[in-house]
């Protein structure tokens, strides 16, 4: 029930924040925008992933299951604690002059009037979320419990592979200021049903470095 809730918090911080700052951008820069907020995203995985990585490296599997688990909640408390009082100081997106005045539920207008957009967009996140939580989340648990991997081993070869992300998702908004949207999405879902299987395969193999190379993939 916790995941859930988290997964739901999770989600609406993202493409809250994301909604916000692109829409604040230079309509020339607003996949550069966007790129920062899946960076600033990727950076967070980088946490969620490197300071267990860390954990594993310092700390005995027994000190771990003893004490060292509550190490990184603390820390999440403190970055909780940030996001308030960041979130405190950001104004609302200026509403358009020809706008009538604000809705009074947003929700439902959206449902009502814009069903269509919003069941095109779920569709077309779903490929990008399955593969992640795929590749990034079942993997870690994957690799160790199936393939033997050590936790250490699957949790450092994922940060590594988080960090190149955020750095690959900035320069890709950049990519698509100039290419377009359209052009970038369809390369990224073509390759993804002709690599899928080949890069899965790489995960499953016995040499980390193959299995990096999947994951990155």
């Amino acid at each position: 029930l916790i995941r859930i809730v988290q997964g739901m918090s999770v989600a609406g911080e993202y493409t809250t924040s994301g909604v916000l700052l692109v829409e604040q951008a230079d309509r020339k820069s607003r996949g550069f925008t966007g790129g920062w907020i899946a960076f600033a995203m990727m950076l967070g995985c980088v946490s969620g992933s490197g300071v267990p990585a860390l954990l594993g490296t310092f700390l005995t599997e027994e000190q771990i299951h003893a004490w060292g688990w509550r190490i990184p909640f603390l820390i999440g408390s403190a970055v909780a604690l940030y996001s308030a009082v960041l979130r405190a100081g950001i104004s609302e997106t200026t509403l358009d002059e020809a706008d009538p005045d604000p809705i009074a539920s947003p929700v439902f207008a959206a449902i009502k009037d814009h069903w269509g957009l919003m069941l095109q967009m779920i569709v077309l996140l779903i490929p990008t979320a399955v593969i992640y939580f795929i590749a990034f989340v079942y993997a870690a648990s994957y690799l160790t419990e199936e393939m033997h991997f050590t936790t250490g081993q699957a949790l450092d070869i994922t940060t590594i592979n988080l960090i190149l992300i955020a750095v690959i998702a900035v320069v890709v908004g950049r990519l698509s200021d100039r290419f377009g949207r359209r052009p970038l999405l369809l390369f990224g879902a073509i390759g993804t049903v002709l690599c899928a299987w080949p890069f899965w395969w790489l995960m499953h193999q016995e040499n980390l470095t193959l299995v990096f190379l999947g994951q990155l993939g």
